[in-house]
């Protein structure tokens, strides 16, 4: 019998469909849902923003490819995906929506590392989900106007997918 790799949803798009389902459910659960743009509002699976004021995309980071030991087909993928959010801004200091996003993402990749939401399971195979850190920066001027901010918070991650023998 030839062994066969069971087909699973790239975990990237996965974690990203998720975290935007979630999005604005917290946003209208917030006592001001200003300090994030509406659902519309942002580019989602966009690594930067350009028509919208802000992006959402989640990108992965690494993968180490690991066998679990010696005639066990069983493999576990440890990876790093990084949610990237970016924002155009011109004025002076952080925006505050783009701390807003990160408190929207770390709380709720917190409130669901143990256990995993089941979509995540059977989607793609992810049976863990932590965050591990995160940094908001400014990148350089495209032009004289207007900065961009970059938020990237990395979720270490394990896929498990079996090959069939």
């Amino acid at each position: 019998m030839t062994a066969a790799w069971q087909t699973l949803r790239d975990p990237d798009d996965s974690i990203h469909d998720w975290l935007k389902s979630l999005y604005t459910p917290y946003r209208d659960s917030l006592p001001d849902p200003t300090v994030l743009p509406a659902e519309e509002l942002v580019e989602w699976d966009t690594p930067w923003s350009g028509i919208s004021p802000m992006s959402f995309d989640v990108l992965e980071d690494l993968t180490e490819h690991q066998n679990r030991g010696l005639g066990v087909h069983v493999y576990d993928f440890n990876s790093v995906y990084m949610v990237k959010s970016t924002m155009k801004w011109v004025r002076s200091g952080k925006p505050q929506e783009m701390k807003a996003m990160r408190e929207f993402v770390t709380k709720t990749l917190h409130e669901n590392i143990n256990p995993v939401p089941a979509v995540l399971k059977t989607e793609s195979g992810i049976w863990q989900m932590v965050p591990l850190n995160s940094r908001l920066y400014l990148w350089p001027p495209d032009d004289a106007q207007s900065d961009f901010w970059v938020l990237e918070i990395r979720i270490g991650v394990k896929t498990q997918n079996s090959v069939i023998v």
